[in-house]
């Protein structure tokens, strides 16, 4: 089998080497594992397994959800025997206690609440306890990893992270009943990210690495192995809509278009002014799926005006077919209605395929019919194109 290469490796270490990741990190990549399980179960498929120890950081440390060896469909059977039961336990939902009970979407959503815990704290789950069995049954009894030591003063350190404390909590509920889905959690954690990181929330440390060994240390500062690593000094911070407009850029090049989307969606409210956001949401709204969930010409053709007359030259050569496939559009509208100058037009423009796929049979009944309505020069462009396309045949048979 061929995979994708992970230039950092799996999650789980990662957080162990690269102590004090700031809180945007964090949440980038809760978010996006959130998004990929979500895809998971609309998919109908249950993981099984969901740590970081699963999830790979592939370029720009875009997260890749991963293992899926235990998965199964939603509608399957019990269980798969799992492999490193002692170790996962710590992760497995309380009615999960005995084998004869059906794995379903909460058990991953339970997982994901603690994974989401491992992120913040950067730890295994209970890591001071060795038996996977032990952690268990403080689990069965309602007990979870300490949070307090991530609050200052009895509050959460922001508003981002209560947020994302409060999906934790809900996510890792005793009763299954209890618990949020996957896809209201990929919303939540999307929201945060876009509404609550700026760039005081930032956090920058001492201890990362002066080595630029590390891609990415934050979404909103992605940087390629080339360049250093961003501080807080005033004159290397750039704004939080350059951030992410970047960060929109890599999701593209990846070809993660929901997440590209969404972010350059947000910044269209807040930034009106960028001709390249413009560009982008008036081109994904041109093609719809798998860009963005519908197509909208009439939005796109709006954006792309505005970027195209920013001078913006992708969006003005977009914009300019954009017309061009318009105009064909309403000439066959108006043919349709045998309209004299559309049938002549759009019979000549039917002969030589201008805007669609050349059918001279039907460019010549449209022409013909222009004839008909008395149009002095359809019967002599009918000739003149039948007269081309026979001198065309006769060069290819040479």
């Amino acid at each position: 089998m061929i995979y994708e290469w992970s230039n950092h490796g799996d999650l789980q270490t990662y957080l162990r080497v690269h102590p004090n990741l700031p809180w945007s990190f964090k949440i980038k990549v809760a978010w996006e594992i959130s998004s990929a399980l979500s895809h998971c179960h609309e998919m109908e498929i249950l993981h099984h397994d969901v740590r970081a120890h699963n999830v790979m950081l592939g370029v720009n440390c875009i997260v890749q959800l991963t293992n899926f060896e235990t998965a199964r469909p939603q509608s399957g059977g019990k269980s798969w025997p799992l492999k490193d039961k002692d170790e996962i336990l710590r992760w497995t939902a309380p009615e999960k206690d005995s084998s004869e009970t059906r794995y379903t979407s909460e058990c991953d959503v339970f997982s994901f609440g603690v994974l989401l815990w491992e992120i913040v704290s950067q730890t295994r789950p209970f890591d001071k306890i060795k038996d996977g069995t032990e952690v268990f049954e403080k689990i069965l009894i309602g007990e979870r990893p300490n949070i307090n030591m991530y609050m200052k003063d009895g509050h959460q350190i922001s508003v981002a992270s209560d947020n994302y404390f409060k999906i934790m909590t809900e996510a890792w509920s005793q009763e299954a009943n209890h618990r949020p889905s996957m896809s209201s959690i990929c919303e939540r954690l999307r929201n945060i990210f876009h509404t609550n990181i700026n760039e005081d929330e930032i956090e920058y440390t001492e201890n990362l690495s002066k080595e630029n060994d590390i891609t990415v240390l934050d979404p909103l500062t992605q940087t390629t192995t080339s360049e250093n690593i961003l501080t807080s000094n005033e004159n290397n911070v750039k704004s939080k809509e350059e951030f992410l407009l970047e960060k929109a850029r890599q999701y593209h090049d990846a070809k993660d278009y929901f997440n590209a989307w969404s972010i350059y969606d947000n910044l269209l409210k807040s930034d009106k002014g960028n001709a390249e956001v413009k560009f982008m949401v008036g081109s994904y709204l041109v093609h719809g799926p798998p860009y963005c969930q519908n197509n909208d010409i009439d939005k796109a053709e709006n954006y792309l005006r505005e970027a195209a007359d920013d001078g913006y030259a992708k969006a003005q050569y977009l914009y300019y077919q954009l017309l061009f496939n318009k105009a064909g559009k309403y000439l066959k509208l108006a043919a349709n209605q045998n309209y004299t100058e559309a049938l002549y037009d759009h019979g000549y423009h039917l002969y030589k395929g201008t805007f669609e796929r050349r059918d001279p049979a039907k460019g010549a009944e449209s022409l013909i019919a222009a004839h008909y309505q008395l149009h002095n020069n359809a019967l002599g462009k009918l000739n003149e194109l039948e007269k081309r396309h026979a001198k065309e045949k006769k060069m290819k048979k040479e």
